[in-house]
């Protein structure tokens, strides 16, 4: 699993994600045969409908990285996640997106 990190509010990918995407582009090409799913999240922070939008921008700015970087758009899948969806934690503020490079499928 690899976090990308989101300014409050924001969907565009920064120089923080450099090192985790670099890493996951790497085992995403490594492993040809895994999917990958990237989770958007939000806080709570604004109304339920923003911040399934946010959530939503930020899964698919990272996917649209991650093409951009060759892995094969089919094999990515965007999902957005709102603080109610997800376990609360000090460390999980939801301002984020996780990258997971799913089981190869038998």
């Amino acid at each position: 699993m690899f976090e990308i990190p989101f300014a409050r509010g924001g969907a565009t990918i920064g120089e923080a994600a450099r090192a985790p995407l670099g890493a996951a582009v790497a085992l995403a090409r490594a492993e040809p045969g895994r999917a990958i799913c990237v989770l958007g999240h939000a806080d709570d922070g604004g109304g339920s409908q923003s911040n399934v939008r946010l959530a939503a921008r930020r899964a698919g700015a990272v996917a649209a990285e991650l093409a951009a970087r060759g892995v094969a758009r089919e094999r990515i899948r965007g999902e957005a996640r709102v603080a109610s969806f997800r376990r609360r934690t000090e460390q999980a503020p939801g301002r984020n997106a996780l990258i997971v490079v799913l089981p190869a499928e038998d």
